[in-house]
């Protein structure tokens, strides 16, 4: 098992270089030609897995325009409001929380300029701040591989989830071919993502995160794969978890 799950002498799933990296890179969270501009490209296939998992599990008719009205909803590592701002014109009420006072402010920003009412708070989950607060829905959507403890990071949300909730990650695996499709040729050669954007060594694989989930007494419902096609090209669902995977859990309630 690696450290990330042993070291119970850390309090906080913070890790200050990643939270330095990301705060450096803040001012580009909306250009959808500059460092972010991969997760713009599956930010659709994102929010699809998103309304479709929430749907099937609240049974919501998504004819309904307002089928996710108020359900509320807990972006962790929400960066400039990339999922936070299109999932609260569908109707859920949005906390978004990340752990850079700069991209806190950034996503402040553009949602009052989107007129959006989203409520942005600097920190992490485990901060005595969130104490009390607890969502129907939760979201951890490209965080998981840049915190510093995992065990520490997975409780505190399993405990911020109302009963009959659901939790949804997306992550990478740790694998062979992710150390070089995700880390090596997305950084060094096709420059999807800047160079130093990911520790390979943090990469969790579904079986990891899904042990961390279950010793939280919460249930996997979905596990499926973001795979690239260079036919279409596009992003989309697949059943190959060997990169980049969704998980989601529910609590019972």
């Amino acid at each position: 098992m690696s450290k990330q799950f042993k070291d119970f002498s850390i309090t906080s799933s913070q890790d200050p270089d990643e939270v330095s990296n990301f705060t450096n890179l803040s001012n580009y969270w909306w250009d959808d030609k500059g460092p972010f501009r991969l997760l713009h490209e599956i930010n659709p296939v994102r929010i699809k897995y998103i309304i479709d998992s929430c749907s099937s599990h609240f049974n919501k008719d998504l004819a309904n325009d307002n089928a996710f009205k108020n359900l509320k909803l807990f972006d962790v590592g929400t960066g400039g409001g990339l999922i936070a701002e299109p999932l609260s014109r569908v109707g859920f009420k949005v906390t978004g929380i990340d752990p850079s006072d700069k991209n806190v402010t950034i996503a402040k920003n553009h949602s009052k300029i989107k007129k959006l009412d989203i409520n942005y708070i600097q920190g992490s989950p485990e901060d005595r701040k969130f104490d009390g607060l607890y969502f129907d829905v939760i979201l951890a959507l490209e965080v998981a591989e840049h915190v510093s403890n995992v065990e520490l990071f997975v409780k505190s949300l399993c405990n911020k989830l109302n009963p009959g909730g659901i939790i949804i990650f997306s992550t990478i695996n740790k694998t062979i071919k992710s150390l070089f499709l995700a880390k090596f040729s997305a950084e060094y050669i096709l420059s999807w993502v800047p160079k130093g954007t990911h520790d390979w060594n943090k990469f969790l694989k579904p079986s990891e995160l899904s042990r961390e989930i279950r010793n939280n007494k919460l249930d996997i419902v979905s596990i499926k794969g973001l795979k690239f096609s260079t036919k279409s090209p596009a992003w989309h669902l697949s059943k190959d978890v060997s990169m980049n995977y969704f998980l989601a859990a529910t609590k019972q309630g």
